[in-house]
């Protein structure tokens, strides 16, 4: 039977022990400072603080009060320093310290497994308040997964060195001897899930200890109608469901996001091995407070990122505060200075992937942490790559190709673009049956974040216009307007001169000879109608500039409709309503709405200049009304301290 833990126990067990009581914003550690005393929190409150690189602001993370609460965790493993600022918050606080020594750690591995337990007890359970508090940071949302319970099948038994090599791949294994991970690779069974099984219920034990052999699995919580998600785990050798060997329940669920496979050593056994040998139970748990620590240390960056909301920025303070811990030639160093830049991020992703493979054990895990960190941000940084595409394969690489070509490659890139992305399109029965219409959006502006090396931006609304539906529904992307652009957009020239498309002069163009601006109009409605006459669609901002989706729409031209009140038969004229495009992609919706199309020829005629302003009026009130009803649907306006999937 376990002993319990209480001041006479560790009085008895160490005499040389001392009580210390220090006053309400005393200093007990600071970042990347040498551990030296290990302490129990006897009575009082203490606060965790993680500092701003480049700044001397410092932001709160954690408090605790919980007696006997272990303060210096960090050093009974290597490197041997604190991680956080930490200092007494309530108007006292007592402790229990002990020199931290060589000695003391052999004491604790060879005669005491059952403190280091108590001790791993202790942190999980402050692991779980971090979890409570993110939560209540957190805008209510319903999750609304489709997920299956656990349905595994156990394939035919690997070989023993097979399982042990993987094993070895593990940075929590890695410190453990040949024989003994041999022995626990004896114990293990292969097991097979499927997308979306919950592998582990949250707050039930787990019946075992899981090491990842191929796949991925996301370890979340969920806390009143908030999803937290900790982390996902992808890379072999990394475990899961390690809570039941401290007899608590899973303070989260683990659920496969892909087809997953996962060696599986049952509790007991487990267990039962480390009473065999208490050599091995103290390693274990010494490895099992590593590994704890390092996930309060996730739980502190997690909740700095929810206070700045800047995944970059949190997984930068995350290098900073680990970089006393990293060997000076580590590539880790490199990546807060990679992440400044969209032109060096890739090189960043590409190091953080290969030491998340291939690195030492703390690389591993550090590296795996960012990649988890910076998922928002990895796949931004391959959608400004796929933008790119669309550029080089009109501009680049279909050189001497007629522009109606150039135009089908450019909606099949746009296409590749947007099948990663989230959007939602509504009213396509309002299209009509066959192209050689007039169809009318209100133009977004473009996130300045996803502007190109030469300055130049693909616009993603009208692109989207094109592509996704155009293309989609009659075989052809159709005509867009474009603006002529300034002298020195070159990016802006080399594209749109591919594309064929009938350039117009707006208040973003050069300033012009106002004569040379009429002419250019003349010319608009010149090729709009031959064009049209060829069976094209068209595709015209009415507002010829772009505004942000709260602003949106601007006032209308009357060009388009015009156009349209000019030609016999008159075309229809299809109103787009566009939300979002001009928002980065994460945590994203584009939204578009196809809406019933105006027909001219039912208006009574001839259309006179009363009668189009009028109509153009009600087709913004229209918009104004649509962009207002999208806008409360998809809550654009979400909470900037929400955390993302």
């Amino acid at each position: 039977m376990e002993p319990i833990l209480n001041l006479e126990y560790l009085q008895a067990t160490f005499p040389e022990g001392s009580h210390v009581t220090l006053d309400r914003n005393t200093i007990i550690a600071r970042p990347h400072q040498k551990v030296t005393k290990f302490s129990w929190l006897l009575k009082g409150t203490v606060k965790y603080y993680m500092p701003l690189e480049r700044s001397t602001k410092e932001v709160l993370v954690s408090k605790i009060s919980a007696p006997f609460m272990p303060v210096g965790w960090g050093g009974l493993n290597a490197p041997y320093r604190f991680g956080m600022k930490i200092k007494v918050a309530s108007k006292t606080a007592t402790f229990f310290n002990i020199e931290l020594t060589d000695s003391l750690i052999r004491v604790l591995s060879k005669k005491n497994p059952f403190l280091l337990k108590n001790i791993c007890v202790h942190l999980y359970n402050q692991l779980g308040l971090n979890l409570v508090m993110q939560g209540e940071k957190l805008s209510p949302r319903i999750i609304k997964d489709e997920t299956a319970y656990e349905n595994y099948f156990i394939s035919p038994e690997s070989s023993i060195d097979e399982v042990t090599h993987l094993f070895f791949r593990s940075p929590f294994l890695s410190e453990f001897s040949e024989a003994q991970v041999q022995s626990m690779a004896a114990l293990a069974e292969r097991r097979d899930y499927e997308r979306g099984e919950v592998i582990i219920e949250q707050d039930t034990y787990s019946d075992g200890l899981f090491v990842v052999i191929q796949g991925e699995v996301a370890i979340r919580r969920i806390e009143q109608e908030n999803q937290i998600n900790m982390r996902s785990i992808s890379s072999p050798g990394f475990l899961f469901g390690w809570s039941s060997l401290i007899d608590r329940i899973a303070i989260c669920e683990t659920i496969t996001t892909t087809k997953t496979s996962a060696y599986f050593i049952p509790t007991t056994k487990l267990i039962n091995l480390l009473k065999a040998d208490q050599k091995f139970s103290a390693l274990f748990y010494l490895r099992l407070i590593w590994l704890i620590g390092n996930q309060l240390n996730i739980s502190f960056t997690r909740y700095l990122n929810l206070k700045l909301n800047h995944d970059v920025l949190a997984t930068q303070n995350l290098l900073y505060n680990a970089k006393s811990r990293l060997n000076l030639s580590s590539s880790l160093h490199q990546i807060p200075h990679l992440l400044e830049n969209n032109a060096t991020k890739p090189m960043a992703f590409s190091i953080l992937h290969e030491l998340n493979k291939s690195g030492i054990s703390l690389e591993k895990h550090i590296a795996s942490i960012c990649l988890d960190l910076l998922k928002r941000e990895e796949e931004e940084t391959k959608f400004i790559r796929r933008l790119q595409n669309i550029y080089e394969v009109v501009a680049e690489k279909n050189q001497g190709k007629e522009p109606a070509i150039v135009r089908k490659e450019c909606a099949k890139a746009t296409k590749e673009v947007f099948e990663h992305l989230h959007y939602v399109i509504e009213g396509q029965e309002n299209l009509p049956a066959k192209a050689g219409h007039i169809f009318i959006y209100n133009h977004l502006v473009n996130s300045q974040y996803y502007t190109l090396g030469n300055n130049f931006q693909i616009t993603l609304d009208s692109h989207f216009i094109s592509s996704l539906l155009l293309n989609e529904a009659y075989g052809d992307p159709g005509i867009r307007t474009v603006r002529i652009g300034k002298g020195h957009e070159y990016g802006h020239q080399d594209y749109y001169e591919r594309l064929g498309y009938i350039n117009v002069y707006t208040k973003e163009s050069d300033t012009i000879d106002p004569n040379l601006k009429s002419t250019t109009r003349s010319v608009f409605y010149t090729q709009a109608n031959q064009f049209l006459d060829e069976g094209y669609n068209l595709i015209i901002s009415p507002e010829g500039t772009s505004y942000r989706t709260e602003e949106s729409p601007g006032p209308f031209k009357t060009g388009a409709f015009r156009l349209a009140a000019g030609r016999d038969p008159m075309p229809l004229i299809v109103p787009i309503v566009l939300c979002n495009f001009d928002r980065r992609i994460q945590n994203n919706t584009f939204y578009c709405k196809i809406l019933t199309p105006i027909n001219l020829n039912q208006h009574p005629q001839p259309i006179d200049e009363d009668a189009l302003k009028k109509l153009i009026a009600g087709t913004e009130i229209r918009y104004i009304d649509e962009v207002k009803q999208a806008r409360k649907k998809f809550d654009f306006n979400s909470s900037k301290e929400a955390i993302y999937e």
